[in-house]
């Protein structure tokens, strides 16, 4: 088909932006599926939506002149603008966990809305610069490829995914999620540790919630859009949007990144990275593996440069890039930092040795990087890597039962409750590691609710993996590196984590997206005769599995806002609802929340504490709940006269909660059920729902 070029050009791309909006929009409406909650989800993306553009300007701001200081104008391709955004966002990320650790600054709207505008300057300038001077200069790898009607086949596909990455996006957090549990670890840290530092105004380490040891630097970017929004809830939103904004950073990253022969082999890429159910599934939750895929993304398409010409450059973005996925969660080190270092050094040894000094110059920029949150937990606990490696550096201020209930609860295989209940008994039936790689690549149970991985790319990724293997002269050595690096994090999911559990193995869309979109090079390179339909032909391919793509992520998405009720009766897609809303309306969260100004309400059992007030007091099921602490107190009078001493009013106990934590990770035998039932059972009741909770009062007793 003819490509276009000139006036042509630029009309069929504002032509191909205003149908990816239409079609968005169309698809956000029905999914949301009424009148109101289309309008009350514009009315987010109008305001978070338009600050989260702010944000990710002043990111670009930030890390453009990072890698101006590399002598790299972002500007020259997608993929450098795309790492621009990406460095940037971690520059932004330190910055907060440095300044935010040293003063009481974490609330302080003032200040972080001044980094952001200082940061948007910084953009404009960068832009005026490149207008001023470059602009007639042609970019070093996009000059000679103009655009052509191919495009809009994908970019409808596209659309409809950033229609489904909003429905969810405007979703209030923890209503997503569920199906999988993960909408827990969301209300239990990713928002809630944010929402503390917030709310103590600096960043420190929670000796009741054992995540604060976590490299957050996802998390930091939520703070800052608690600041900049001056609140917890009312920046809730905005946070989620970050989630959306790493994918669509490594989505524009792939399409700019990949083959240099021509753009249908990166195209191929981002449209099934695009359209993965997992990506968008993340992309629509506050969690942080959309940061990882982001990273790991980005520096596989620097590693292919770095393949074909090693530099000083490459080799710090390159470790840069690896530095900040460990910074957002420690599994990057050995899904992301570990097997792409590792893929380098072999790359090193056969060349016999040559640009080693390059892969420890990335080595070296990727600890740097990581190494503020190894400071901080190295200062808070004596291990830099807490609570992981305790065998090693140390268990912190963690007793052997939380030590022994933490490694048994994220070591490999099955492993008992510590300590197991009274009424314990071990499941008869647990999946191998190969039944769970099955159920995993064709989401059957387990993990039968999930967003499936899609069974055609991997089916594709495998026919490429045996291409490579018939005629290995004919691959770039990019494609064996990412297949190693596919290789390495299988492995080290099948064998090192608990469970195996799907969301983990998330990261692993990006290799395969690579290697099932280098069929299209590889038709093309080896194809003898009309090479081009060839090609087409198999770019058509990936369009209709990326349509199945779609299929998928739109059915899990009715099961999830089937799970919420809607659809049934007059409920309607929470979209746009505000988290106080949230709070003083659920019945799990209102009856807390209603209770008088001055109460303080102890959370027993339940560490999810997003909606409950903010001064409430929990722990989670790793760290010594503070009950158990005034238990071994030697103070004088009853529990109950001694909480109040503390200033405590209320106790919450989930007790479907502590059931489920008792049987598997453990529950304190020191606070069990019996025991609790017992010392409350004077206390009046303010509400309760059958066995899932009770809340008592304190106040109203007689003195003893």
């Amino acid at each position: 088909m003819a490509e276009l070029s000139g006036k042509s050009l630029l009309c069929f791309k504002v032509a191909t932006i205003v149908l990816v909006m239409v079609v968005s929009l169309v698809v956000l409406g029905v999914l949301l599926g009424s009148t109101v909650a289309f309008f009350s989800a514009m009315s987010v993306i109008f305001t978070d939506g338009l600050i989260a553009i702010l944000l990710l300007l002043a990111a670009g701001g930030f890390g453009g002149l990072l890698l101006r200081a590399l002598g790299i104008n972002f500007f020259s391709n997608l993929l450098t603008l795309s790492t621009a955004a990406a460095v940037g966002l971690g520059v932004l990320s330190t910055t907060m966990i440095i300044v935010g650790s040293l003063f009481y600054v974490a609330d302080n709207s003032s200040l972080w809305w001044a980094v952001v505008v200082f940061g948007v300057i910084l953009f404009a300038l960068q832009v005026f610069l490149f207008w001023r001077w470059g602009r007639r200069r042609p970019s070093q790898s996009d000059s000679g490829q103009s655009m052509n009607r191919w495009f809009i086949l994908p970019a409808i596909l596209i659309a409809v995914a950033l229609g489904m990455y909003l429905a969810g996006a405007v979703i209030p957090a923890g209503m997503l999620g569920n199906l999988t549990m993960d909408s827990y670890d969301v209300l239990e840290y990713h928002l809630q540790l944010p929402r503390e530092f917030y709310h103590i105004g600096r960043i420190t380490t929670l000796r009741h919630n054992i995540y604060s040891h976590y490299p957050l630097g996802v998390e930091m970017l939520y703070l800052l859009s608690f600041s900049l929004r001056a609140g917890a809830y009312k920046g809730m939103y905005l946070a989620k949007m970050i989630s959306l904004m790493f994918s669509v950073i490594a989505i524009v990253g792939m399409l700019g990144g990949g083959s240099s022969k021509g753009r249908i082999h990166s195209l191929s890429a981002a449209v099934l990275v695009a359209t993965a159910p997992w990506v968008i599934y993340l992309s629509r939750i506050a969690m942080v593996e959309s940061a990882q895929l982001c990273y790991l993304a980005l520096a596989l398409m620097w590693l292919k440069r770095w393949l074909d010409e090693p530099s000083w450059t490459s080799s710090l973005i390159i470790g840069l890039l690896l530095g900040l996925a460990c910074s957002v969660k420690y599994l990057s080190v050995g899904f992301i930092a570990g097997p792409v270092l590792l893929v380098m050094l072999v790359a090193v040894v056969v060349r016999h040795g040559r640009e080693i000094l390059r892969v420890f110059i990335s080595a070296a920029m990727c600890l740097l990087v990581f190494s503020p949150w190894m400071i901080r937990n190295l200062a808070s606990t004596g291990n830099p890597v807490f609570p992981l490696a305790m065998n090693v550096f140390g268990k912190g201020y963690l007793t052997e039962q939380l030590k022994a209930r933490w490694q048994n609860g994220h070591a490999p295989g099955y492993h008992k409750p510590v300590p197991p209940p009274e009424d314990y008994t071990p499941p008869k039936q647990k999946l191998s590691r190969i039944d769970r790689l099955f159920a995993w690549t064709v989401s059957k149970k387990p993990y039968h609710t999930n967003p499936p991985t899609g069974l055609a790319i991997i089916v594709i990724a495998t026919m490429m993996v045996l291409l490579m293997m018939i005629r290995p002269m004919k691959v770039a050595p990019w494609y064996w590196a990412v297949f190693a690096v596919l290789l390495m994090e299988l492995l080290i999911w099948m064998m090192f984590t608990h469970e195996m559990p799907a969301r983990f193995m998330a990261v692993s869309i990006i290799p395969f997206s690579i290697l099932a979109a280098g069929i299209v090079e590889f038709a093309e390179d080896n194809i003898k005769g009309r090479k081009k339909v060839a090609g087409r032909l198999i770019f058509c391919m990936f369009l209709l599995v990326a349509s199945g793509n779609l299929l998928s992520a739109w059915g899990y998405h009715r099961k999830e806002m089937k799970l919420l009720g809607v659809g049934e009766g007059d409920a309607v897609a929470p979209a746009g609802v505000s988290a106080e809303t949230i709070a003083d309306n659920v019945l799990y969260y209102e009856s807390v929340n209603e209770l008088a100004p001055g109460s303080q309400v102890m959370l027993i059992g339940e560490a999810r504490a997003f909606y409950f007030p903010e001064n409430a007091i929990y722990a989670t099921v790793f760290n010594e709940h503070p009950l158990e602490t005034i238990l071994r107190r030697a103070d004088s009078g009853n529990i109950i006269s001694r909480l109040k001493a503390r200033g405590i009013t209320h106790v919450f106990i989930a007790w479907a909660e502590i059931q489920r934590l008792a049987h598997s990770y453990g529950w304190s035998r020191e606070i069990a059920p019996a025991r609790l039932r017992k010392w409350f059972s004077n206390c009046p009741v303010i509400a309760q729902k059958d066995d899932l909770f009770t809340l008592f009062e304190l106040g109203h007793l007689p003195q003893h």
